[in-house]
């Protein structure tokens, strides 16, 4: 028989590590990436905010324009809202699109996909990682996981062109990737991201407020 001591100590243990996951999970953090994109010129800079909701600012250069973009993930109301300025011919709008809807880049469209969890650490902006190699028919990801952040991975339907989310779901993985390189079958560089900080905070909310000179969709699409 156990002990009524050694059962209330389990209790404890158990209510403990519910405790600890409840605030990391609700402690917001700020997590500053450069993200390079083989079809893309320039790294843009993708500044993350985790919380009850997920959002991201991007920097773009274009023809030595800087240009924000951002976009905001509700699970609230299963939706992403994004605004952006369009680079070539300056209309600046905003949209929001319905979660079901969210479609990945073709290049990362695959259809089967395996991950494979490593024995390598190494240590990411103060964060110990764990690599992840992802083989899918149309890629090959290797990414560096932290389980010390809150978990990104029921997110993956809001970022499926961040493919790592689901090799994350595949491997059992729980956190957020802070390093990733995604290759093609012939071995050219897709994309691939690196975090330079993490900072626990967050934004003022203004920051993603829809700047006033900014046009809806769908009255564009009316017209």
């Amino acid at each position: 028989m156990i002990s009524m001591n050694i059962k209330n100590l389990i209790r404890l243990g158990v209510w403990m590590a519910l405790l600890n996951n409840f605030f990391v999970c609700a402690q917001e953090y700020v997590i500053d990436m450069q993200y390079k994109d083989a079809s893309q010129k320039n790294p843009m800079q993708m500044v993350w905010h985790i919380g009850k909701k997920i959002k991201i600012r991007v920097l773009n250069e274009y023809d030595g324009k800087k240009v924000w973009s951002s976009l905001i993930a509700d699970p609230a109301t299963s939706t992403i809202r994004m605004y952006d300025e369009n680079p070539e011919n300056g209309k600046k709008i905003f949209y929001t699109i319905s979660s079901a809807n969210i479609q990945p880049d073709a290049r990362f469209d695959y259809k089967r996909g395996k991950a494979t969890v490593t024995n390598e650490t190494k240590n990411i902006a103060g964060y110990e990682c764990r690599k992840v190699v992802f083989n899918t028919d149309k890629f090959t990801a290797e990414f560096w996981v932290t389980s010390t952040l809150p978990d990104i991975k029921p997110w993956a339907g809001y970022f499926r062109s961040f493919p790592e989310l689901q090799g994350m779901e595949e491997a059992g993985l729980s956190g957020f990737p802070l390093s990733s390189v995604i290759k093609d079958p012939s071995g050219s560089l897709i994309a691939s991201f690196e975090v330079k900080q993490v900072k626990s905070g967050s934004f003022e909310p203004s920051f993603f407020d829809v700047p006033a000179d900014y046009i809806d969709a769908r009255m564009l699409q009316r017209k």
